[in-house]
């Protein structure tokens, strides 16, 4: 594909092989690749290192989570992970906590740039009552969801504090989905299991709801994470309470009525329930991957490094 100049190709690979970086150095070779753009994981960022050394190409390296919080005792990994983003010659990354994370103690001498996650073009406002009925869910009732992964990074225990908070409320139901969620969360009065939804359908989930949690722990992983689901809510005009951490502060411009002391249960709780009471107003902007490319687009037509 061609536009305004720029070609880009796409290969997928399915899984890591003993033949892979051999291919890949013989597909950036053969195409006459200027720049390798590395998304994902470390060891894919390790990888395109490699290949853009080998190569003499130029490397971009993004980062939306802190990798090395997956695996916290592969030390060799971390080192490999740091010196390949050192080394590139663009590094982004999902929020302003993670590049500094990623630049710390480091001797980079490229382009850096914070480049937000966003939504997909299906995250838009619904009809919450034709939602509702979709999932046929009683629309009379007001809706806490939780979607997606929850585990020792996502605050489990106090989703629970939350269902056992509003046991004597019949008109407040919390809705989670996900794959493998705890018997505890399934089996509970005030929690309702939806199991695994395909991703087509998440829009209209989010809009089914009265408010939607993100309940990151404030720790290697999640200090510097940004859920998707928080721009998926903000787009679909759902109001949206997250747990305190320093990258969804970040992500929230720090506006307090949609932060969580989740060190307060008491507190915390309340303030779902108020939330489910009052409108609070709160302005967040939200990019579209249109906003995304461009960003990319111009970081890399820079001439600082031609």
């Amino acid at each position: 594909m061609q536009s305004n100049s720029l070609k880009h190709n796409s290969h997928y690979v399915f899984r890591p092989n003993l033949h892979l970086k051999k291919n890949l150095l013989d597909i950036v070779r053969n195409k006459k690749i200027d720049i390798i753009v590395s998304f994902s994981d470390s060891w894919i960022g390790i990888l395109a290192a490699s290949i853009a050394k080998e190569a003499k190409c130029k490397l971009l390296i993004d980062a939306y989570d802190n990798y090395e919080s997956y695996t916290p005792y592969f030390k060799p990994l971390h080192y490999a992970w740091r010196k390949a983003c050192h080394q590139a010659d663009y590094l982004t990354a999902s929020s302003t906590p993670l590049l500094n994370l990623l630049l710390k103690n480091s001797s980079f001498t490229g382009l850096s740039k914070v480049i937000p996650m966003a939504a997909d073009p299906n995250f838009v406002p619904l009809d919450l009552k034709k939602c509702r009925h979709h999932f046929n869910i009683d629309p009379s009732i007001k809706i806490i969801g939780h979607f997606g992964s929850i585990d020792k990074h996502r605050n489990q225990p106090f989703l629970l504090k939350l269902a056992d908070h509003i046991i004597d409320r019949n008109d407040i139901q919390i809705f989670i989905s996900g794959r493998k969620l705890d018997r505890q969360l399934t089996t509970h009065a005030k929690i309702t299991n939806l199991g695994y939804i395909a991703s087509e359908k998440i829009p209209q989930l989010i809009n089914a709801c009265n408010i939607v949690l993100c309940l990151n722990k404030e720790d290697s992983f999640g200090s510097y994470a940004s859920p998707v689901k928080i721009y998926e809510a903000l787009s679909c005009n759902r109001r949206i309470l997250c747990s305190r951490t320093k990258s969804i502060e970040w992500i929230l411009n720090d506006q307090q009525s949609l932060l969580l002391d989740l060190n307060d249960d008491k507190n915390a709780n309340q303030k779902i329930i108020d939330s489910l009471e009052n409108h609070y107003s709160y302005t967040c902007k939200t990019q579209t991957w249109r906003d995304i490319a461009q960003s990319f687009y111009i970081l890399i037509s820079s001439k600082h490094l031609e």
